[in-house]
């Protein structure tokens, strides 16, 4: 990063900015620090393996001095990034000189690697012609030299050399270093590609022997070789072992178990599965993502515990506090997994000591599931009684061969004609017809005669009612009238009585 922009001035952001623009700043550090993190140690690794091949002694192989060295170069590459996480300031950026100390790991193993292994390929050099053809006419050092260079490995190894040191001028020059300009960084990083290039193309002609050997082995029984041919699975199907079981495919993959493919025959044949077998990935994938996921946590809760004896607060890089290992909800459910698993535990060996106890909780399950049935059918699947069918095997005529195919199929011997009882009246398909048309034209009449009484009683109920009315309206016109006719009896006696 270069740091003579004013504008990511660590002081004027610390004290002038948003707390947005420092934690802009702190992501893009952390991703200077991680890139730079990922270089150191992968050139660790590649200086470590180099040692490791110029300092083999005795019988040891090749492979494993080189991953003795490449452990040990990533070692040292990881212990002197913790001797040198003290310098960090609030940003979380290492200081000057502990950048250039967390390169010292790889730069001392390729120095090493180089002098240790100059007396070593050079005795191998003097053994190896490099397509050069020994010709008597080669007097002179010039001659020689240009014969030299005419052969292909030489070819081939300036080539991969000015290949790697261009790389590595040009990535160099794109993304300098801090504090260098980019014609520095691109000078630099040209001398180390030039560097790591001479190295593979001097130890190529060593190696070539060796992966030639090494690669036989291994080829021999993936697909792609031509004596052996390694069965595809397809889709869904899985390895299993002669008992038409699942097994792990990395136990297949390092020899610790045996997946057998049936053909359409039946028989079982042992498969050879590689370890770039797609299923063998997918399973070391899915297990290291287990382990990694464990891991962490365990390393979580050892590293909280250390702090809580400590009396150190767990917090973000602005000081805010965090939760502890122990008060996620991982653990919460771990715990009480763990709490329940323990119970049915215990359970189950009460269970087994006492088979008086085992016979009570049976029984009481069984009611609960048979109550549960009764209210919602098939809740509870229950074991049925099912009644065991046997062929007669003494028949002489039963015969499981498939004479028409590959299929197994019993032939039955003497087939005869079916035997059915009679139908009854009821049970005849005609009969049932008559006696549904039958019921459809009662059903009409029912309903036509009952439309009919329910009309008629409205009808009479209509009629009394008018009757009724009228017979009132009769006697309320009676009543009046004789009341008139009193009223004038009064009225014509008194007048006599007054005369």
């Amino acid at each position: 990063m270069n740091c003579r922009n004013p504008s990511l001035r660590k002081d004027s952001i610390q004290f002038g900015a948003t707390s947005v623009a420092q934690d802009r700043y702190r992501k893009l550090i952390h991703e200077h620090e991680q890139n730079r993190a990922e270089s150191n140690y992968t050139r660790s690794a590649l200086a470590g393996s180099a040692t490791g091949l110029a300092l083999r002694r005795g019988k040891m192989s090749r492979g494993r001095a080189a991953a003795i060295g490449s452990g040990a170069g990533i070692a040292a590459q990881a212990v002197v990034r913790a001797a040198t996480a003290e310098t960090k300031d609030n940003f979380g950026d290492r200081s000057y000189n502990a950048k250039r100390v967390e390169k010292l790991p790889w730069q001392i193993g390729a120095a090493t690697a180089s002098v240790a292994g100059y007396k070593r390929v050079a005795g191998k050099a003097r053994k190896l012609t490099f397509g050069v053809p020994s010709v008597p006419s080669m007097e002179t050092a010039a001659g020689r030299f240009a014969d030299f260079l005419k052969s292909r490995h030489v070819r081939a190894g300036l080539a991969l050399t000015g290949g790697i040191a261009t790389a590595d001028a040009v990535t160099s020059g794109v993304r300098p270093d801090e504090g260098r300009s980019r014609l520095g960084s691109a000078v630099g990083g040209a001398g180390r590609g030039a560097l790591y290039g001479a190295v593979l193309a001097g130890v190529e002609p060593l190696l070539k022997k060796r992966l030639a050997n090494s690669s036989g082995k291994l080829l021999g029984g993936m697909a792609f070789s031509g004596r052996r041919s390694l069965i595809q699975f397809g889709g869904r199907q899985q390895m299993r072992d002669m008992g038409n079981r699942f097994v792990d495919p990395l136990d297949v993959a390092s020899g610790v178990s045996a997946a057998y493919h049936r053909d359409e025959r039946g028989v079982y044949h042992p498969v050879d599965v590689p370890v770039r077998h797609a299923q063998v990935i997918r399973a070391a994938l899915n297990k290291g993502r287990a382990i990694h996921r464990y891991g962490s946590r365990t390393g979580g809760l050892v590293s909280d515990a250390s702090d809580a004896l400590r009396g150190k607060r767990k917090a973000d890089s602005r000081g805010r506090p965090l939760k502890r290992e122990w008060e996620k909800s991982w653990f919460k459910n771990a715990v009480g997994a763990a709490a329940v698993g323990a119970g049915l535990l215990g359970h189950a060996h009460a269970m087994r000591r006492n088979p008086e106890y085992r016979a009570k909780v049976q029984k009481a399950v069984r009611r609960s599931k048979t109550a549960a049935n009764s209210v919602v059918p098939d809740l509870f699947p229950m074991a049925a009684k099912t009644r065991e069918m046997r062929f007669d095997v003494s028949a002489p005529d039963w015969d499981v061969r498939d004479q028409r195919g590959r299929s197994a199929r019993v032939f039955a011997p003497g087939a005869q004609r079916r035997w059915r009882r009679e139908k009854k009246w009821h049970e005849r398909s005609e009969n049932q017809r008559r006696l549904l048309g039958a019921l459809a034209v009662a059903a009409g009449a029912a309903g036509l005669a009952g439309g009919y009484k329910v009309g008629a009683t409205k009808g009479v109920k209509a009629a009394r009612r008018k009757t009724a009315q009228k017979a009132a309206a009769t006697r309320r016109a009676a009543k009046a009238e004789n009341e008139t006719i009193e009223k004038m009896k009064r009225r014509g006696g008194g007048g006599a009585s007054a005369s």
